[in-house]
């Protein structure tokens, strides 16, 4: 893949990350700070999530209605600068929820269209390489996020923060430009609805879909718990966004490595090593108490998170080039419907049983991730 391509793709992903990792610790003490408790909490991310897997699902539907994904990033580029800008007009709970909603929908369109050109592009050799690259950016943008986010929350309050992150955000549709674009090759959806039957592979699709919804609901439902187990003892919104950041930087050496033996041993063998760092991700929280205990469960629960660059480099493997947007953003949406479930399911158990039955629930659902992994290996063996 080249560099001139692969450079703007980075960039663009790096920003949207910033943005979503960099809000995701600080929002639901905003929320709080408007009066919402944890069940509101959970069900205002989870709704903010669901227009995340709207965004994502949506995603192959709107490029070949506007045939060009270029075009549609930069539109919804330009669209997010607004929303954030009036993000912190208004102090109702419902506004922030739609307007979150918005930012999620947007987010979620935007990563499922540049994996696609990703996997356009890529060769087959180096797919979790480059894919391995582009989780980098997560990470990045958690450091970026966590480290300037929270401290401007504290010094000059949110309106301040938001108004700074319309400005951040409109460097993303400007490199757009700079992107190549394949012609989008028009597919029926109703025939790409029943991809699961129409591919070879369909079985590992399906199983792949599961695991992602698996890995979206341990990863997501693990922040809100580190968020809300940092302020219920007391941390600082900049504390919050440090663990991130922290996090972040000492989890990006292990990312690209990940990425990189994902190609030599095997995607799925990797794949079962994130989901195990899954489950110790929540062991670590739940004997948590002080600032580095909350690094150390942040910087291995990024490492999960790379689940998802995997699988999509996986899904990239198993459908056909003419198929690969709308699969994508089938596979992408999973991760983000697992969220959803998460964020209600968990708002629901820390509220009436404590963050620690949360961070237990976490513990054992990786398990049931790595038996259907052991399946997709069993059907779709790797070198």
């Amino acid at each position: 893949m080249k560099k001139k391509q692969l450079v703007p793709i980075f960039l663009c992903s790096c920003i949207i990350w910033s943005l979503g990792n960099g809000l995701l610790p600080l929002l639901p003490i905003y929320a709080k700070q408007l009066g919402a408790s944890a069940t509101i909490i959970g069900y205002y991310l989870a709704i903010s999530y669901a227009a995340l897997a709207a965004g994502t699902l949506s995603a192959g539907w709107l490029a070949d209605l506007f045939k060009s994904r270029k075009l549609l990033l930069i539109i919804a580029g330009f669209i997010n600068v607004f929303v954030l800008f009036f993000l912190g007009y208004f102090l109702k709970i419902k506004y922030l929820i739609i307007l979150t909603s918005v930012i999620w929908f947007l987010g979620g369109l935007s990563i499922a269209l540049l994996w696609t050109i990703t996997g356009m592009y890529a060769d087959k050799n180096e797919r979790g390489k480059i894919f391995g690259l582009l989780a980098l950016t997560s990470g990045i943008g958690s450091i970026i996020g966590g480290l300037t986010f929270g401290n401007f929350a504290d010094l000059y309050g949110f309106q301040t923060l938001f108004k700074l992150l319309s400005v951040f955000a409109a460097i993303c549709p400007i490199i757009t430009f700079l992107i190549d674009d394949k012609k989008v090759k028009s597919v029926l959806w109703n025939e790409s609805s029943s991809i699961n039957r129409s591919l070879k592979f369909g079985k590992c699709f399906l199983l792949l879909i599961i695991v992602g919804f698996l890995g979206g609901f341990v990863f997501l439902l693990g922040r809100l718990g580190i968020s809300l187990a940092m302020n219920i003892r007391g941390f600082k919104l900049i504390e919050i966004s440090l663990t991130t950041a922290v996090g972040g930087l000492v989890s990006l050496p292990f990312i690209y490595m990940i990425g990189w033996l994902a190609d030599k041993f095997g995607k799925i063998k990797l794949l079962s090593v994130c989901f195990i760092l899954g489950t110790t991700s929540m062991i670590v929280l739940i004997h948590s108490s002080v600032f580095y205990h909350f690094i150390i469960a942040s910087a291995i629960l990024i490492l999960l998170s790379i689940s998802q660059n995997i699988g999509a480099a996986f899904v990239t493997d198993l459908v056909p080039k003419q198929k690969l947007g709308k699969s994508i953003s089938i596979y992408t949406a999973s991760n983000w419907l697992g969220g959803i479930i998460g964020f209600a399911l968990g708002g629901i158990v820390i509220q009436n049983f404590g963050l620690t039955y949360a961070f237990i629930l976490c513990a054992i659902i990786p398990i049931f991730a790595l038996l259907f992994l052991s399946k997709i290996q069993f059907s779709f063996p790797e070198k």
